[in-house]
């Protein structure tokens, strides 16, 4: 009786360590999946000129520390500063340069745009004429040179109906009593703030010479009379 009782206590002794064994072996649960990292980086423009600044955007997720910083190519011709990058510098001719952003906590998800800094091109606008007076009746032809601008295109302003400007032609379309400056504008249509002007003195009649074709007139009125009534009024 005493060697059964030793077995069966045996076969629960060896059922529980089994048991026990088969427990500690459980795997691990599965971890939860951590966030996807992204990084992005973007910029308003990538062509700039000297003086020029441009928003620079860039968004972090999956990372708590969302800051992020910016390296240059070449920090004496652009800088950063509160993400926005600006082209503190001088060119000769077009130069690239490279900007690369990246997050302070996860600096391998950089990304980066490359900028070109374009040579400054002075824009003008200029009027020539052969002379700047003029009197009713008469015109003057007009000559515009534009440079610097993609579209050369320019249009007249003016704020008087003394006269108009028609193809490049300036004409007197009213007579004035006292010699009268006005002045013309030739507004590039690119960049309204680019523009050349010119005076213009409009010139009244002349009274000795508007005397001397009243006395002209006067010498030969009896001829014209007598013209008038033999071919029109005796007929």
């Amino acid at each position: 009786m005493k060697n059964i009782l030793t077995k069966i206590c045996s076969l629960v002794l060896v059922l529980f360590v089994t048991f026990a064994v088969v427990g500690c072996n459980k795997p691990d649960p599965t971890p939860e999946p951590k966030d996807e990292v992204t990084f992005t980086f973007e910029a308003d423009k990538t062509t700039l000129v000297p003086g020029e600044s441009v928003n620079l955007t860039v968004t972090v997720t999956g990372l708590e520390d969302t800051t992020c910083n910016f390296m240059v190519s070449n920090d004496k011709l652009v800088k950063v500063e509160n993400n926005v990058l600006t082209v503190i510098g001088d060119v000769e001719a077009d130069t690239a340069v490279t900007v690369i952003a990246y997050p302070n906590a996860d600096p391998s998800k950089s990304k980066q745009i490359i900028f070109t800094v374009q040579k400054e091109v002075v824009k003008s606008v200029e009027i020539t004429t052969q002379r700047n007076t003029i009197t009713f009746g008469e015109t003057i032809k007009l000559n515009v040179v534009t440079s610097g601008f993609t579209n050369s295109a320019y249009a007249w302003v003016y704020d008087t109906e003394l006269l108009t400007i028609t193809d490049n032609t300036l004409s007197v379309v009213k007579e004035v009593s006292v010699d009268t400056k006005t002045t013309i504008k030739a507004v590039s249509v690119e960049d309204n703030s680019v523009y050349a002007e010119k005076e213009i003195t409009i010139k009244a009649p002349n009274k000795s010479t508007a005397i001397s074709a009243c006395s002209k007139w006067s010498e030969k009125a009896p001829n014209v009379f007598e013209f008038l009534y033999d071919n029109i009024i005796d007929n």
